[in-house]
């Protein structure tokens, strides 16, 4: 015998109705998305479906290996395209633009880094006039304007003054290289990329046509980035990163100051000896200056700061004149298999000259200058 079912179990038509609605939207949803997700992988199949050989990992590579990751390193945005955009920027192209992002953020991190140890090596003037005006007072002292230049010609090759000159040399390179790469980057290559797109995007008449500029759109960021040009171009970028970093760390151990610790030891003195008034602390600003600048002399001359630091800038060097090697190869190669567009050589080799203005790497290292007079370079010595 059958029964009817309980009042609750009863949906009304109109809901029914609805559930329905929503899920053949759904379906509909659900389905398109596939496709486009299906359509992105044969298409990145299609450009994949060549032999890869793995390349040897470089020493900076291997010393990473089973090291644990800071805090920078782990750092990554993520975003979730929700549908439909997820059709135009699929997984895929999200992918890239986490690459392109944590590219940039690595070396403005560097950039930054480099810009605090220029300002800690500005900390050293005081030691250098105080140095510079002592010497100058006895020579004119002991035997007039002779002698004074030839003190100061003590000062400049005294071994402090000798190690500050190679360090902040080094500082000074390093910033304008990463500096001049970021400025390439953004000006360069990201905006002039991003106003087209929009250009485009504004004209497009289908979803289709705005998939294809937006897929151009990233590769061409990708590649004006050096991050889908020859491997070694990249190699050579991240190693110039790594000696950066080093040297930064270098510098920081060193010259570091802990101004706190002399103020509190400076205060504890006085507050024992129980003296105040003007005159004293005027002889505390005397003093702390004093003590500085002994430990700031120390530093300079001590040859577990000096040593390293004229060894990162003969590495530094050598490394930019392989990177510029690189560059000026990659510019000869894409020109001579036509692979670039005219804009994209002239953007490669607008980043050649902003590294190189003066000629500065080319007079150092041996067979840059060739390289970039093969590659068209024409910089300005």
């Amino acid at each position: 015998m059958l029964h009817r079912p309980p009042s609750s179990m009863c949906l009304p038509t109109q809901f029914v109705d609805e559930s329905a609605s929503q899920r053949t939207s759904s379906r509909l949803q659900n389905t398109i998305h596939l496709i486009s997700v299906k359509s992105t992988l044969m298409h990145n199949c299609t450009l994949q479906m060549r032999p890869v050989v793995p390349m040897p990992m470089s020493a900076s590579e291997k010393a990473t290996v089973g090291r644990q990751k800071l805090a920078r390193e782990s750092f990554m945005l993520s975003y979730e395209a929700p549908w439909p955009l997820s059709i135009v920027a699929p997984d895929a192209a999200l992918a890239q633009y986490q690459m392109a992002f944590r590219h940039l953020f690595e070396l403005n991190w560097v950039e930054r880094e480099l810009s605090k140890v220029c300002g800690l090596y500005h900390t050293t003037a005081a030691l250098a006039n105080v140095q510079r005006r002592a010497r100058r007072r006895d020579s004119l002292a002991a035997a007039g304007p002779a002698a004074a230049a030839a003190a100061a010609m003590a000062a400049s090759t005294s071994p402090a003054a000798a190690t500050l000159a190679v360090a902040y040399h080094t500082a000074q390179i390093m910033t304008h290289f990463f500096r001049q790469y970021l400025l390439y980057a953004t000006f360069e290559v990201l905006e002039p990329l991003w106003a087209s797109l929009e250009r485009h995007i504004e004209s497009a008449a289908t979803v289709d046509d705005i998939i294809d500029y937006h897929r151009v759109f990233l590769k061409k960021v990708m590649k004006g980035l050096l991050l889908s040009r020859n491997v070694v171009v990249l190699r050579a970028l991240l190693a110039l990163k790594d000696l950066a970093l080093t040297f930064v760390k270098h510098s920081s151990t060193h010259l570091t100051i802990d101004y706190e610790g002399i103020d509190q030891e400076m205060s504890e003195a006085a507050a024992v000896a129980g003296t105040k008034g003007p005159a004293v602390q005027r002889d505390r600003r005397k003093n702390k200056g004093q003590r500085i600048r002994a430990f700031l002399e120390e530093a300079l001359s001590s040859p577990s700061f000096a040593g390293p630091v004229r060894e990162y800038r003969s590495k530094f060097e050598a490394r930019c004149g392989d990177f510029m090697c690189a560059l000026a190869d990659a510019h000869k190669q894409a020109r001579s298999e036509k692979s670039d567009t005219r804009e994209e050589l002239e953007s490669l080799q607008s980043l050649m000259g902003r590294l190189d203005f003066n000629g500065y790497f080319a007079k150092r290292v041996a067979g840059v200058g060739a390289a970039m007079d093969g590659a068209g370079g024409g910089l300005v010595t």
